[in-house]
């Protein structure tokens, strides 16, 4: 029976050689290849498991100082904004006293124009009146005469 099971596998006389080389290369092999190579792994293992908490701390350390940064991003045009209002302000007014300066000004002149148009033509009525008046006389005395 076990002869014809060891037949029905298709184990011949070449079957123990076989078995003796492999178990005389098996701890040879073992030590100079498959040794080093399960160190190797499991050292790149380790260092994938730390590269991978430190890429983790990092990635929490980017969204903190992106948060500083917004927070800061914020004071900053908070405070810009407060200056430029400020200032707009500042500035809106000193253009509406200067502008009403002006106006106080121009209003000051055309009053003085109109009060020296007023005065000139005043002048100039008289001036006619007088005019109407002596040719007034002069064609009486020519009618009378």
């Amino acid at each position: 029976m076990f002869v014809s099971l060891i037949q029905a596998l298709g184990v011949d006389s070449t079957f123990f050689i076989q078995l003796v080389i492999f178990l005389l290369f098996y701890p040879i092999l073992s030590r100079l290849l498959f040794l080093p190579y399960f160190k190797l792994q499991n050292q790149r293992e380790k260092e994938t498991v730390e590269r991978m908490k430190e890429v983790t701390s990092l990635e929490q350390e980017k969204e903190r100082l992106q948060e500083e940064y917004k927070k800061r991003a914020h004071e900053i045009n908070e405070t810009f904004n407060k200056i430029y209002m400020k200032e707009s302000k500042l500035l809106r007014e000193s253009f509406l006293k200067r502008r009403e300066k002006k106006q106080a000004e121009n209003k000051d002149q055309y009053e003085k124009k109109i009060k020296d148009l007023l005065q000139e033509i005043k002048t100039v009525e008289e001036q006619l009146n007088k005019e109407v008046n002596q040719l007034t006389e002069v064609a009486v005395s020519r009618l009378i005469s």
